[in-house]
């Protein structure tokens, strides 16, 4: 007669229920600190990058402001020297613009330069010549601009001295500006330091930028002028109002501190002869130290990195799938349980 052997495998998976439950908890509860953190230190990145933004775009319009008088002050003595229309004063704009980026040299620099110019030929196209001859010979003998400009402009009107002086050359043939030109014709441009004009490229991008943002930060001005030459008098009376109350402080507290100061110097001066060669010890001691610690916890940092994104991505696998990992060994073993019931 055969008997029958029944095998019934109890467990308590009441606990471990639970402390799945708790550890999912916990993951959950990591998760949501972490996104706290991460939104707040967004927050913050975000509120550095706005302030940043303001600063750059206020620079901008100081530098579109700048450069807005020096056009103004160009034009004013080119109508003035020259009676150039506005259209013509708009051609000399845009050949600045073009000179400063082949040059590297900044368009404020070239606008007084300009000016200087038409003022001493009361030509506005002999001026540009004379510009354009400047920026060679300044270029091909490492003098200043201004110093050229004001050779040539003498010499335009017929006082040659400075012009010999700065090509002693031409003395010999007694040559002009035009000989001059003849030889050093093409230096600005072959001579250009590539970082300069890239230079002169942001600051004409900056002032582009800073042009546009202008008249939101005037019409700010405009609002917050009036409050502060209001709150200015208001505030100078308040400091003055509380400077008695200050002095009365630092009067009652120089004593003391002159009191303190001296036999704490003297302190200080009769130690550094012991604390110097402590100090020294300590570095010769420590950096090695620290050297051989950072180069360590470094290897072990790139060891463990394979382990921790290993570790991510389980979390990751038990937080969105445990549920299927459950049925899973649920199913293993009861097919284990029906597989004994079948042999016994």
């Amino acid at each position: 007669m055969a008997a029958t052997l029944k095998v019934r495998f109890l467990a308590d998976t009441a606990g471990f229920s639970k402390g799945v439950k708790g550890a999912n908890g916990d993951l959950t509860g990591f998760e949501k600190a972490t996104k706290t953190v991460s939104a707040n230190i967004g927050k913050a990145l975000g509120a550095i990058s706005f302030v940043a933004v303001v600063k750059g775009l206020t620079d901008a319009a100081k530098a579109a402001q700048q450069d807005a008088i020096e056009q103004d002050k160009l034009a004013l003595q080119l109508k003035t020297s020259t009676n150039a229309t506005d259209a013509q004063i708009a051609s000399v704009e845009k050949s600045i613009t073009a000179m400063s980026k082949q040059t590297g040299i900044a368009d404020s620099v070239l606008r007084p330069a300009l000016a200087n110019a038409a003022r001493a030929t009361g030509d506005m196209g002999r001026a540009q010549e004379l510009l354009t001859i400047g920026l060679d010979v300044a270029a091909a003998t490492g003098k200043p601009l201004e110093t050229v400009m004001n050779a040539l402009e003498k010499a335009e009107n017929g006082n040659t001295t400075a012009l010999y002086k700065l090509a002693p050359e031409l003395k010999k043939s007694k040559g002009g500006i035009d000989d001059l030109a003849k030889s050093v014709k093409g230096a600005g441009e072959v001579s250009a330091n590539p970082f300069d004009k890239f230079k002169v490229s942001l600051d004409e991008a900056k002032e582009t930028i800073g042009a546009a943002f202008l008249p939101v930060l005037t019409k700010l001005i405009d609002v917050l002028g009036p409050l502060v030459d209001k709150l200015a008098p208001i505030l100078a009376k308040l400091i003055g109002d509380l400077t008695p109350i200050f002095l009365t402080l630092v009067d009652a507290l120089l004593p003391l501190i002159e009191e303190i100061l001296p036999p704490l110097v003297e302190l200080i001066t009769a130690l550094m002869p012991v604390l110097l060669p402590i100090i020294q010890i300590l570095t010769d001691l420590l950096v090695p130290i620290i050297k051989i610690v950072v180069a360590v916890f470094k290897g072990w940092l790139k060891a463990i990195t394979p382990i921790w994104t290993a570790l991510g991505d389980l979390v990751a696998g038990f937080k969105n799938g445990f549920g299927g990992i459950g049925s899973f060994f649920k199913g293993l073993i009861n097919g284990w349980i029906g597989m004994l019931k079948e042999i016994f």
